[in-house]
């Protein structure tokens, strides 16, 4: 029999990429390249080998090529073929590590200013930092945001004229600056409203004054730092000081804040300091109109802090290290306290919407009574209502025995008694009514997933490990946890439902039962389900 051909069928292709709208390409596609990765678009087709190229964003990352000589090369050929266009450049970022030339630099720097350039960005990851500033940059007058890392600032007699009319927010990152060029800098600056200034070791002293716009200020790891004054600046409202790796305090840097600055200020960040109870109780105090108060690593108060303010809405303290805390801030909506030393006061605070409370501290065999204590937390709780309540939920890590309790419920934290808990010495704690995603993240944030079994408690259906598992499905499998069902719970031998009828009674009674079951579930490593029925 003679072979049958089949006439191929024809199929019409589609270019669906030179279809998509320019628009679309322009807003969506070729922003969240970076420029390397659009440049190699040209290849999809033809009406994409120019459109990268009309891009208003530009970011070049040396240590994204194997050699300096191609990325000189890159850099200089998609600068100038830009420079050609008539598209302006909405962000410039030039991150180099080594090996290119001065004389390059100040060539893209005077193209890009050309195309009238709103952020720039300029980092040295090397060992040297790079001798600035650039008479180009110093006098654009479309700057909105001008940002410099580990460069070296010096304006001479001859050049020093700063005018930088539009530039709202100057971040000085690892620079090597004086007093004198801050001043020049910023006096070149009239509508800025944001300045960081941050681990500028050579820095001395800082005057931020007559600033009419300026509303942010963020001062850090500048280690020597010996004095900080903040005057005529009556826009200011967001206050950020840093002393890590400071040799001296507040009080002996003779910091000074003009007093309207007091009444304007409504977020204050203070970060590593120390020895200084009255000092710092007295700033505490004078800030009358804060709304947000974030203290980390707050150390060496022998003396009772009290934290009261009407307006007060948003109040951090991590790593904290007080004799005691009292909390009056009738407005306070968010509330978060993480490894911190100290013992709670009871605290007005019937507002909090959202809060956190965790120790991830190592714990020694017998417990701190400053380290983290859930009774003054459960008080807490239970005053703020029922609302409060509802979505409460607890993580207990017993690094020791390799196990982790989840309390999936306010009623089931409620019925585990906490002299139990004390007596299991968890290496960390966390008790929140974040959502369930929100725990996970921070259950998967803190590593508690690895080597880890889990013990789920819950009066209702199991959530937690649903979430969990949908964000880290290699976190758990079911010889070390469970799935989701009651039915599957009963199926799987690995597996204990345990009633909470069976612990009706005295709270003796629950202790022992509790005892008891903790110690059966660590010694036969089964994962227990325990119902508040």
């Amino acid at each position: 029999m003679a072979n049958i051909i089949t006439p191929p069928i024809s199929i019409e292709t589609i270019d669906y990429l030179s279809l998509l709208p320019q628009e679309l390409i322009h807003a969506h596609i070729l922003p969240k390249l970076f420029t390397k990765e659009a440049a190699r678009t040209t290849i999809l087709s033809k009406r994409w080998r120019s459109l990268w190229t009309s891009l208003p964003y530009l970011e070049f990352y040396q240590f994204h090529f194997h050699h300096t000589i191609s990325f000189r090369n890159f850099v200089d050929h998609t600068i100038r073929d830009h420079a050609r266009t008539e598209t302006d450049i909405l962000r410039f970022k030039l991150f180099m590590t080594h090996g290119v030339q001065v004389s390059d630099i100040e060539n893209w720097v005077r193209l890009v200013m050309s195309r009238n350039v709103r952020e720039f960005h300029l980092h040295f990851l090397g060992r040297e930092p790079y001798t600035w500033p650039s008479r180009t940059v110093c006098m654009a007058n479309t700057i909105t945001l001008l940002e410099l890392y580990n460069c070296q600032v010096r304006f001479s007699s001859s050049n020093s004229n700063v005018r930088l009319p539009h530039l709202q927010t100057l971040s000085l990152e690892k620079v090597w600056i004086d007093q004198r060029s801050i001043e020049i800098f910023l006096s070149g600056c009239p509508s800025i409203n944001d300045l960081k200034v941050w681990n500028c070791c050579e820095l001395k002293y800082v005057i931020v004054a007559n600033n009419h716009q300026l509303k942010r200020v963020c001062i850090g790891n500048c280690i020597w730092l010996e004095k900080l004054g903040i005057f005529q600046v009556p826009c200011l409202q967001s206050l950020t000081l840093d002393l890590t790796q400071s040799f001296v305090t507040l009080s002996q840097m003779g910091f000074v804040l003009d007093s309207g600055a007091y009444e304007t200020i409504k977020e204050f960040h203070l970060c590593n300091y120390s020895n200084e109870e009255k000092a710092f109780q007295d700033l505490l105090s004078a800030l009358t109109n804060l709304e947000c108060l974030i203290l980390k690593s707050v150390r060496q108060c022998s003396q009772k802090i009290e934290i009261s303010s009407k307006n007060l809405k948003r109040l951090v303290l991590e790593h904290c290290d007080f004799f005691m805390v009292s909390i009056t801030a009738p407005n306070l909506t968010s509330l978060k306290c993480e490894n911190n030393h100290m013992l709670l006061y009871p605290m007005d605070t019937f507002n909090v919407k959202d809060y956190i409370f965790s120790n991830c501290c190592n714990y020694s065999t017998v417990v701190d009574e400053k380290s983290l204590k859930f009774e003054p937390v459960k008080q807490f709780l239970m005053n703020s209502g029922n609302d409060l309540l509802e979505g409460t939920k607890m993580i207990i890590d017993l690094k020791w025995c390799n196990y982790i309790i989840v309390l999936e419920d306010w009623k089931s934290i409620a019925e585990l008694p906490y002299e139990v808990i004390d007596g299991l010495f968890p290496k960390a704690m966390c008790i929140s009514n974040m959502s369930f995603s929100q725990m996970a993240e921070w259950f998967l944030n803190h590593s508690l997933c690895f080597s880890q079994n889990l013990l789920i408690i819950s009066s209702s259906d199991i959530k937690f490990y649903k979430v969990l598992k949908e964000k880290r499905p290699d976190c758990y499998n079911e010889s070390s946890s469970f799935t989701m069902s009651r039915e599957a719970f009963e199926r799987n031998t690995n597996l204990s439902v345990v009633s909470m009828n069976n612990i009706s009674g005295e709270n003796d009674h629950k202790i022992a039962f509790f005892d008891a079951l903790f110690e059966g579930c660590f010694n036969t490593k089964q994962a227990i389900v325990l119902e508040s029925l």
